[in-house]
């Protein structure tokens, strides 16, 4: 789930689909909301961001979770031995300031 969780209307679904049908590993790479609790926003959707520019959508919302809530998502998918990559120095701006994540999780 590589830059998808937050595109999508339903994410918690998808996400479960998803782990219904991984067997080992599950790879998500997310917009996160700062903050220490675990909750998910409901914010607009910019139509002339670049990885939405031209799609069909749906609506003009969209799921974004803060770092607890989307381990807590994934944990409850089945995924408990989850590991948050660190952002290289070279990567954008949205790793290094906290505002996206990558994680690999594996079923135990």
């Amino acid at each position: 789930m590589l830059g998808l969780f937050y595109h999508l209307v339903d994410s918690i679904f998808v996400l479960r689909k998803a782990a219904s049908l991984t067997l080992e590993t599950l790879v998500v790479d997310t917009d996160i909301l700062p903050g220490d609790g675990s909750f998910l926003a409901v914010v607009p959707r910019d139509p002339d961001e670049p990885t939405t520019r031209g799609s069909n959508l749906v609506s003009n919302l969209r799921v974004v979770p803060t770092r607890q809530a989307l381990l807590s998502l994934i944990a409850d998918a089945g995924f408990e031995d989850m590991e948050c990559l660190d952002p290289d120095p070279r990567m954008p701006p949205e790793y290094l300031s906290g505002r996206r994540l990558s994680v690999i999780a594996r079923r135990k």
